[in-house]
């Protein structure tokens, strides 16, 4: 199949959140997102800027794996977002981790 160049490039990737958890260890949590990829022009602007709020930027919708504590899905909204990549330095760990492997097609080894 031939690579083809597009204008705008969104892709759903797994995210993988180590939830820090009693005893000092973490667990691995699961979820999929999707994220658009920045041309390197406009990244360079956003590198410099809050985790959070780079991340509201390439976070186009959380899916459907990222819920509340009853259960229900979390919508993808602005709030929400935000709510989300301010909650825990792990969580904004994991969707940095995995914009860049979606960025860049190397995938880190955990």
């Amino acid at each position: 199949m031939p690579f083809v160049l597009k204008a705008k490039k969104e892709i759903w990737w797994p995210v993988t959140i180590h939830e820090s958890v009693d005893g000092g260890t973490t667990e691995p949590r699961e979820c999929s997102s999707l994220f658009e990829i920045l041309e390197p022009e406009e990244y360079d602007t956003w590198k410099t800027k809050p985790d959070v709020d780079f991340l509201c930027r390439v976070v186009k919708d959380l899916g459907r794996d990222v819920k509340f504590e009853d259960g229900s899905i979390v919508p993808s909204s602005e709030e929400n977002k935000q709510r989300l990549f301010k909650s825990f330095g792990y969580v904004r760990a994991g969707y940095i981790r995995a914009y860049h492997e979606a960025a860049t097609g190397h995938l880190e080894k955990n």
